[in-house]
């Protein structure tokens, strides 16, 4: 038999595990806990007499995986709404995509952001766009941008999937596009930033043109 504490202690529990959605913990003429969970995509009600629980903490583990499936989903779709339209070809997504990685950078401070695709595991050949969906390019830039690590996506140069940096240290990293990489425009692209940003030689015809 559930008490009011425990409800508390419950709504506690998954509000502070699912942050981005809403959680409401209610008893019912039973004194059985009640918890639905909901946010912009839907929600969903679990009561712990439909489980084979006899605690507090066995409802919670038993139902804290359904919570977060939610929470995870909705951050990922608040991540792709806020995505701007991106300035280069790209391809639609499968809803089958993997999440970004991460690699600690102990000389900076900053964790690296690999892709997540099979094809592409272990390979941290990066890109870097600006928050308006450009190829970083510190002469257009605002410098609060160009200092805040957070800001912006990062682009896998093999398969063009595109993951956001803020969400480097708030846990699933969502692929929120992707760009085909074997288009000219993008290529032209790519080589200018190269340029710019590791000096290397343009080898691009159009950019060659413009020297």
């Amino acid at each position: 038999m559930a008490t009011k504490n425990d409800a508390t202690w419950l709504q506690r529990k998954l509000t502070k595990l699912c942050p981005n959605i809403t959680v409401t913990v209610d008893r019912d003429a039973q004194n059985n806990l009640i918890v639905t969970g909901s946010s912009t995509l839907g929600s969903f009600t679990e009561r712990s007499a439909d489980h084979d629980v006899d605690s507090r903490d066995g409802f919670y583990q038993a139902v804290r995986g359904y919570f977060l499936d939610l929470d995870n989903d909705t951050a990922r779709a608040a991540v792709k709404a806020a995505v701007p339209e991106l300035p280069y070809p790209t391809l639609p997504l499968t809803g089958f995509e993997p999440s970004g990685t991460t690699s600690p950078d102990d000389q900076n401070g900053v964790d690296y952001i690999g892709c997540g695709a099979a094809e592409c595991a272990g390979d941290w050949d990066v890109s870097y766009l600006a928050a308006d969906g450009h190829l970083w390019d510190s002469a257009r830039v605002d410098a609060a941008e160009e200092n805040d690590v957070l800001a912006g996506y990062t682009v896998c140069n093999h398969c063009g999937r595109v993951y956001p940096n803020a969400h480097r240290y708030q846990g699933p990293m969502p692929t929120v596009a992707r760009i085909d990489v074997t288009t000219d425009i993008w290529l032209d692209a790519l080589d200018f930033y190269n340029h710019r940003t590791f000096a290397t030689q343009l080898t691009r015809a159009a950019n060659q043109k413009e020297r």
